[in-house]
């Protein structure tokens, strides 16, 4: 929690466009929960390979992410802060009042190039123990090959606990999830501008009333069951706006890392 808090406490006093981006996912990470805006219910074994990443002190949801392997999550760096006996993850089920199963966290990998104040490098890996038992509620995503486009013509869609609506504040028990159009890298890039802009491995995707948000962050944004992007960051002002789309790392700039990532062992780099 100091991790968190001081990071907080860093933004708040600071000014200028890092400030700006990073205090949006932790702000959204403090309340107390998050959903999809502009989504529907998904089904019961629609999304396999979506987890909820919990506290392990109270089961509250902090984060999505998606199941990799037999003991491997990948979710946003961002909601990687905490040491590996702080978190949970559940799996196997759309509802989080319903008990599917629970992991514990072994190793937390974060990308080396992971920069907490400008989000660039938004990407890590978790081991878990026990296993993953697959079922038609349990299975693995697909990840993008390695440099993969996605064309800006695609509709992808995303998935989450998170806010449903961001002023009110509304909370779904139920995963959600929502089609989203993809924003052209450059024209993502002009309209966060004023941050900075997107990096080489951000991905935009939302239109008006239709976006992720608040306790979204780390899960999958996928098309034909293939991840493309973790929910990454946004506007701290509202979701679902439509001047302003989601931003997503991007998976397919990552895949190298990520393989070097699943041959971490338990004997090393124990965060």
């Amino acid at each position: 929690m100091s991790v968190l808090l001081a990071v907080l406490l860093v933004a708040s006093c600071c000014t200028g466009n890092w400030a700006a981006r990073v205090f949006d996912p932790y702000f959204r990470q403090m309340n107390t929960g998050s959903k999809i805006i502009g989504g529907t219910t998904a089904l019961e074994g629609e999304i396999p390979w979506q987890a909820s990443i919990q506290f392990a002190f109270n089961g509250q949801h902090l984060c999505g992410a998606s199941i990799l392997n037999k003991n491997h999550i990948i979710t946003a760096g961002h909601c990687s802060e905490f040491f590996p006996e702080d978190y949970r993850v559940l799996v196997g089920t759309v509802d989080l009042s319903v008990q599917g199963t629970y992991h514990d966290v072994v190793i937390i990998k974060t990308h080396p190039g992971y920069d907490p104040f400008t989000l660039e490098n938004d990407i890590s890996v978790w081991e878990v123990d026990p296993l993953f038992e697959w079922s038609n509620k349990v299975q693995p995503v697909r990840i993008a090959e390695a440099n993969s486009e996605v064309q800006n013509d695609w509709t992808v869609t995303v998935s989450g606990w998170g806010f449903t609506d961001f002023i009110w504040e509304t909370l779904p028990m139920r995963l959600q999830k929502v089609e989203v159009p993809i924003v052209s890298k450059n024209e993502c890039n002009q309209i966060y501008e004023y941050l900075g802009g997107i990096f080489e491995h951000n991905l935009c995707a939302g239109q008006d009333g239709k976006d992720s948000c608040v306790g979204d962050s780390g899960g999958p944004l996928f098309k034909d069951k293939v991840l493309y992007g973790l929910v990454s960051w946004g506007p701290n002002f509202g979701c679902g706006l439509a001047e302003f789309p989601g931003v997503y790392t991007e998976v397919a700039g990552y895949t190298k890392w990520i393989s070097s990532a699943l041959n971490v062992t338990t004997s090393c780099d124990a965060r």
